[in-house]
């Protein structure tokens, strides 16, 4: 439908066998037979949440990669300044 030639699910490693499921089960099917279609899963470790458990997107508690991103440099520049090496930074532009 939207003519794409390169599909990258980005989902958690531990849904590899099941991605491969899915991708073997499409290829039996023909739905990529004579397509120039590359598809890729791009798994990644599992993300807890302040209560140190998996966090799981079904439940409805997702945090957003932009919040998860932000948090990230405000803690590191928090250390970095403890360590006081924040002067050493490029400036943002």
């Amino acid at each position: 439908e939207e003519n794409a030639d390169w599909l990258i699910y980005v989902i958690d490693s531990g849904q590899a066998l099941h991605m491969q499921s899915i991708f073997a089960g499409a290829k039996v099917a023909g739905w990529t037979e004579g397509k120039n279609i590359r598809i890729d899963h791009v798994g990644f470790g599992v993300v807890l949440g302040e209560d140190g458990k998996k966090l799981k997107s079904r439940s409805g508690a997702t945090i957003r990669l932009r919040d998860l991103l932000d948090e990230g440099l405000e803690r590191s520049m928090a250390k970095l300044k403890e360590k006081d090496r924040h002067n050493v930074l490029t400036p943002k532009p």
